[in-house]
């Protein structure tokens, strides 16, 4: 049996919708939120509710919290910790939605590559530490399974968000387009991208895997225009200005920001091919 464990949502129903009909009729979804993560004994007995005995059950976390701080140590780090500790007693294979944002800060460069084996660096916000501890707590443990699936920003079609309409509504201004030029490298997926990576780590039964789910865009094809060095240099010098500064008040989010979008950060996806 498989047990998809999410936040209350369409991506979990979409989720759900897209494994049941990938051939996995033994799925049954339930929500983070219905789970009491005091400790293991507590989880053992709300999971054991869903799963009878056996040797072959699947435990997936697709929950998680991008936007209350409060709420990020349970939902990023304790939760699935204590389903990653379960899963490591029964030997079920554990999949978990992880995150680009474990591999910590990207010190300004440029030219940068991230693929599943480069080390972890300084977290830059609660999120990426929430994130990055709970990936360092299951990796480094031999009684835990874990297999994460990192994707970019997913994109979300019906709710516009992240990284590349950011950057769409930046270059849609006019001005901002006569002076400047990005040179960023955007990262992203799409949901469907996310799932079948699920699927494909499913059907691999491996306990312990760390997979880069990306593709990847220059802001250049995204404003759909022509390269202009001049201009370029001078936008890369303000972000190399803004970055440090940013960084030296402590603002490491914001520097974070500036460094994916002024700078060609590329993330090698293991599965989904640009």
């Amino acid at each position: 049996m498989i047990l998809l464990i999410g936040n209350k949502g369409s991506f979990s129903l979409e989720c759900y919708d897209f494994l049941l009909n990938s051939n996995h009729n033994d799925i049954k979804l339930i929500y983070a939120s219905d789970l009491d993560a005091t400790n293991i004994s507590f989880i053992t007995e709300g999971l054991n509710k869903y799963l009878e005995c056996g040797t072959n059950h699947k435990v997936i976390y697709i929950g998680g919290e991008i936007k209350d701080a409060k709420l990020m140590p349970l939902h990023n780090f304790s939760i699935p910790v204590l389903l990653a500790e379960y899963c490591g007693q029964q030997n079920y294979q554990f999949i978990l939605l992880g995150s680009l944002s474990q591999w910590g800060l990207i010190k300004w460069q440029y030219r940068t590559t991230i693929e599943s084996s480069t080390p972890i660096s300084a977290p830059y916000d609660e999120y990426s530490r929430t994130k990055q501890l709970c990936f360092k707590t299951i990796s480094s443990s031999s009684a835990y399974n874990g297999y994460f699936i990192c994707p970019a920003s997913i994109l979300n079609h019906k709710h516009q968000s992240g990284s590349l309409y950011t950057l769409r509504k930046i270059i849609g201004l006019r001005w901002v387009n006569l002076i400047f030029q990005f040179r960023g490298m955007i990262s992203y997926c799409e949901r469907e991208d996310v799932f079948s990576s699920i699927n494909l780590a499913l059907l691999s039964g491996e306990l312990a895997n760390n997979v880069i789910v990306s593709k990847s865009i220059s802001a250049n094809e995204v404003a759909k225009i022509k390269q202009n060095k001049i201009k370029e240099r001078l936008t890369y010098a303000l972000g190399f200005m803004a970055y440090h500064f940013f960084f030296i008040i402590g603002l490491k989010n914001y520097s974070q920001k500036i460094a994916l979008l002024f700078t060609e950060v590329n993330f090698i996806s293991n599965q989904t091919k640009s």
